[in-house]
C-alpha cells in the first residue's frame, strides 16, 4: 500500500469556484476537484474483513462443521474475491472534478452521478454512470476522508447531499 498522503494543494487553489476549461466551448465553474488516492482505512478495513473470515473457515475445520475438500475451495475462491477487491480498491485513483453544474469529470471522462450508497462522516460510496453516447460502464466509487484533503471530502459530502441543489439557482 502506498504511504502517500493527499493534500489540499492537489487542484484547489482559493476558496471560491475556480474556473477552468476543459475542451468545451466556454469555461466551466468547478465546485470540487482532487486527486484521489487509494485510502488506507478501506485497505485495512479490508484485509481484517477477509482476514476474519479466514479465520472463521479455519475454524470451521478444527470442528469438523465442514468436510475439508469444501473448505479448502471456499478458502480458494474466498482468497481470489480478496485479491480482486483489493486490487479495485487499489485503483481508484485519479483526479475527480465536480463542476457547479452537477457534471462529474472521473479520470478525464465525463460521468453523471447515478445514486449516493452511503454517505457518513467516515465513508462516501458515489455509483458513477457514464453519460449517454459512451459504454454503459457502472463503476463504484468509495471515498474516505484520507482519500483527499479534510476540505475535498467536505466539498464531496455536500455534493452527495445535495447533487440537483447546484443547478436550482440558475
Amino acid at each position: 500500500m502506498p504511504t502517500t498522503t493527499a493534500s489540499c494543494a492537489d487542484h484547489s487553489g482559493s476558496e471560491s469556484a475556480r474556473f477552468i476549461d476543459h475542451a468545451h466551448s466556454s469555461p466551466r465553474a468547478i465546485f470540487a476537484d482532487a486527486t484521489l488516492i487509494p485510502s488506507r482505512h478501506l485497505f485495512y478495513a479490508l484485509v481484517i474483513g477477509y482476514s476474519c473470515v479466514c479465520f472463521l473457515l479455519i475454524l470451521t475445520f478444527y470442528y469438523h462443521a465442514l468436510p475439508l475438500s469444501l473448505g479448502v475451495c471456499c478458502l480458494y475462491f474466498l482468497w481470489l474475491e480478496a485479491e480482486q477487491w483489493l486490487w479495485c480498491h487499489v485503483r481508484q485513483q485519479g483526479r475527480l472534478v465536480i463542476g457547479c453544474d452537477g457534471q462529474v469529470t472521473w479520470r478525464g471522462q465525463a460521468w453523471r452521478l447515478r445514486r449516493v450508497t452511503v454517505r457518513t462522516p467516515w465513508l462516501l460510496v458515489m455509483q458513477l454512470q457514464r453519460v449517454p453516447g459512451q459504454t454503459s460502464s457502472r463503476p463504484w466509487l468509495a471515498i474516505a476522508p484520507d482519500s483527499c484533503c479534510p476540505k475535498t471530502y467536505h466539498r464531496l459530502m455536500l455534493f452527495a447531499r445535495y447533487p440537483d441543489g447546484m443547478t436550482d439557482y440558475r
